[in-house]
């Protein structure tokens, strides 16, 4: 299976790599970023509206995002979600809550984009 994944089939090798990548982006957020914002002197419960806003974002966005995948492709949005979540850098610059909420949540929907749609395109 790993030879199969890794070097016979080229699609399934570079859903693993994206996959390994989308993992990554997730560890990031959820463990990363609250200590980033927490070392910025951003308090507690604000930490937590940013990571809440990224979770519940990505949660509902899946609604959508799966059945659109079924309509437009897998690829696509696989692409599109990791441009989106690549791209996203505002969280180093937001100087406010409500800007590193947005940037959550913009992140969120990369993840929704991605996530569901990675193990559907394997």
């Amino acid at each position: 299976m790993f030879a199969l994944m890794s070097w016979r089939n080229r699609r399934l090798a570079a859903l693993s790599q994206a996959g390994l990548v989308e993992k990554f982006g997730d560890a990031l957020v959820w463990v990363v970023l609250p200590v980033h914002l927490f070392a910025k002197g951003v308090p507690l419960p604000q930490i937590g509206w940013v990571a809440g806003t990224y979770g519940v974002v990505w949660g509902l966005a899946q609604i959508l995002t799966g059945p659109l995948s079924d309509r437009i492709g897998r690829h696509a949005l696989n692409v599109g979600g990791m441009w989106v979540c690549a791209t996203n850098r505002a969280y180093g610059r937001a100087r406010g809550v409500r800007r590193m909420d947005r940037s959550a949540a913009l992140t969120g929907f990369g993840m929704a984009m991605l996530y569901p749609n990675l193990s559907a395109a394997v």
